[in-house]
């Protein structure tokens, strides 16, 4: 679990929130920004409406309740970059537009996409239970309970490992 004030501070500073703010958009001005926060386990940056995650391979103290309450509801631009933003968000237009949302999770193998699919599972689940549609345990042990769904879609042993890109 980790502490949201700890996690709001420490995403102060380092390196450009949104990269559409970047005085040059460039692929080795983008690679920079990236690399700066990196160094800083900012992990989560925009672009635009996308959420750019760079896979840490440890526990940096990004997620949790008391994060994840930070974001509910809350605007993206007020807060530093996170999954739980982009998630809040396709959760809320479902909600108020009654239309379906889709969220893309792509990259190479060992990225993180199925951290950031747990991440994004474990929101819905709990904000869902928030709206007074359904018990929060049930729709997140529900959710969660797709993973070895996904895990097996496309699964391919690489060079790299045995659990390749969805």
């Amino acid at each position: 679990e980790g502490n949201a004030d700890t996690f709001l501070k420490r995403n102060h500073g380092y390196g450009y929130n949104d990269m559409i703010a970047l005085p040059t958009l460039t692929k080795d001005s983008l690679l920079e920004n990236l690399a700066r926060r990196y160094k800083y386990e900012v992990v989560y940056t925009y672009v635009g409406d996308i959420v750019v995650s760079v896979n840490p391979f440890k526990n940096v103290g990004n997620t949790g309740k008391a994060i994840r309450n930070k974001y509910k509801g809350g605007s993206r631009t007020a807060l530093p970059p996170h999954i739980y933003a982009l998630v809040d968000h396709a959760y809320n237009e479902m909600v108020r537009n009654e239309k379906s949302q889709s969220i893309l999770i792509s990259g190479e193998s060992g990225a993180g996409k199925t951290e950031a699919m747990k991440i994004a599972l474990s929101y819905i689940g709990e904000v869902s239970a928030k709206k007074g549609q359904r018990v929060s345990d049930e729709v997140a042990s529900r959710l969660m309970q797709t993973n070895p769904i996904m895990e097996a879609l496309g699964n391919a042993k690489t060079v790299r490992n045995n659990n390749s890109s969805r």
